[in-house]
């Protein structure tokens, strides 16, 4: 993609006593846990603390600390990584410290409350599949799982399906797609989008899992 880098953002305010205290975000369903010591009793201290928190390998996502307010992105640009949700449990932070969430829509507790989940927001511009299906071309994939579920992307492999099983070819493949959002957006991809008896959609609401994943999962 040539677009943006969905993200969100992580905001430390009000004041603390130096006392210690811990957080734990789910990214992709792995956890980032980040420890505040004595000596993070300002809001860029805990910034930098953050930033520094143990991540999982092949961390999928960067930190940037700008005075207490924290900026995660999502490694691949595009709006794929606008399904990317991120849990949190703040219960264990020290006393007074406020920490304050922002990105898309929230879709379980408040911006401040000690628990929630929110997705990125601000990813822009799909990539292209068209060099994945050409290279496709050239052997029989039983089931392929797609990352992209945008329209151009979802009828450029209906038409790849639908030539690959010509009575020349007879590749008989089979395309899995995913989604975390509704139920009754992963319908409409379905039936209307799509529309498309070589492909399968699974939807698993509000799953904390990278789409993809469990699109691979399945197939």
């Amino acid at each position: 993609s040539a677009g943006n880098n969905a993200a969100m953002t992580v905001t430390f305010s009000s004041t603390w006593s130096a006392v210690t205290g811990s957080m734990t975000l789910w990214i992709d369903g792995k956890p980032y846990e980040t420890t505040f010591a004595t000596t993070d009793n300002t809001v860029t201290k805990a910034g930098d603390a953050l930033a520094a928190c143990t991540k999982p390998d092949r961390c999928p996502v960067t930190f940037s600390n700008n005075a207490g307010t924290v900026t995660i992105t999502w490694n691949q640009k595009g709006p794929r990584g606008n399904a990317v949700l991120v849990a949190w449990d703040v219960s264990q932070k020290p006393t007074g410290m406020v920490i304050t969430f922002a990105g898309g829509t929230i879709l379980k507790g408040t911006a401040t409350s000690t628990k929630g989940l929110i997705p990125m927001t601000g990813g822009t511009t799909n990539d292209t599949i068209a060099n994945v299906i050409t290279l496709l071309k050239g052997d029989v994939y039983d089931f392929i799982a797609c990352a992209p579920s945008d329209a151009t992307s979802a009828a450029a492999m209906k038409a790849h399906l639908a030539s690959e099983q010509g009575v020349t070819i007879q590749h008989l493949e089979h395309a899995v797609y995913a989604f975390n959002g509704t139920q009754a957006a992963a319908c409409s991809f379905s039936q209307t989008t799509l529309n498309d008896q070589n492909s399968t959609c699974v939807e698993f609401y509000n799953c904390e899992t990278f789409p993809a994943k469990f699109s691979a999962k399945v197939a």
